[in-house]
């Protein structure tokens, strides 16, 4: 019943985003505030149907973070996939949808794009102060400590605080205190901020990652699990509607199995075939969601 309760007032505020106005200091979505151009219309779980023979996850199966990730708002049907720099990529037939989500700063990269998600999610939910980050060096930081004075660097690369006067907990610092996590984020420290969970466990929200670890040159690959369908004559039939972004840094999209036409969907098999060159792939849990 609270789960039920849960999906229903994640509904409701859903709605709400859509009567706001645009302004300076005001979201058009009061639960996406990154989005730019929210249209109730345009949510992930609206846009693209189950596959034949599959049903969702039901809501009693989902937590908040679930729920918020199979609602997240997608860009217009015809836009293009660009890079940061606005440089066209590919056009819009070529993947299921892409995520309202600006990238606007080349630091953000495929495995930045997951840690942002959950940061955009944890502001949201006021939850964002006490989060710790593991970053590439090994520090962790986190979102009270950026605000309690300046942080730098020593010649190794460790983070030394200094006392200062206290940053504003305002928009600007919280981009700047994001900016600072996905410099330093790669896909081997991505992973030190999850935990390796079972394909029979996955919802909404969770990673699937692929590392060489005899390969440090390879810089691996992060793909978000964006919904979860079960089949309908075998519970254990699963398949999942994926994404990730890019390096350079480019747009976060809603993939497509190969051949993409009229397939949304990837099978546990199709997903680690699919790009498979980036080493061994282990579906993970973000550590925040550790019980």
């Amino acid at each position: 019943m609270k789960k039920m309760l849960i999906i229903f007032v994640l509904s409701g505020l859903i709605t709400a985003g859509a009567l706001a106005q645009s302004s300076n200091d005001q979201p058009l979505s009061p639960i996406y505030r990154f989005s730019m151009n929210f249209n109730p219309d345009r949510l992930l779980q609206a846009v693209i149907p189950p596959p034949p023979g599959f049903d969702r996850l039901p809501a009693s199966q989902l937590n908040l973070f679930s729920a918020w990730i199979v609602n997240l708002p997608l860009e217009s049907e015809n836009h293009p996939v660009v890079r940061w720099d606005n440089q066209i990529l590919m056009p819009a037939d070529s993947v299921a949808g892409i995520i309202d989500l600006g990238i606007a700063t080349k630091n953000q990269k495929n495995a930045d794009l997951p840690l942002q998600i959950l940061i955009e999610y944890l502001l949201m939910k006021g939850k964002l102060h006490d989060c710790p980050f593991i970053l590439e060096n090994g520090d962790t930081l986190t979102y009270r400590k950026w605000l309690s004075g300046k942080i730098s660097t020593d010649a190794r690369g460790n983070l030394i605080m200094k006392d200062t006067i206290s940053r504003d907990d305002s928009e600007r610092e919280f981009y700047r205190f994001l900016e600072f996590i996905m410099v330093r984020t790669e896909h081997r420290s991505l992973v030190d901020n999850l935990f390796e969970i079972d394909e029979d466990e996955v919802k909404p929200g969770d990673l699937y990652v692929q590392l060489n670890h005899d390969d440090t040159a390879n810089g691996g690959h992060a793909a978000i699990i964006f919904d979860v369908a079960r089949g309908r004559e075998d519970d254990d039939d699963r398949k999942f509607l994926v994404g990730w972004g890019g390096d350079p840094a480019q747009s976060l999209v809603v993939a497509r199995p190969w051949p993409v036409e009229k397939r949304f969907w990837f099978s546990p098999d199709e997903l680690r075939r699919r790009l498979d060159g980036y080493g061994d792939g282990r579906f993970y849990r973000f550590n925040y969601f550790r019980k």
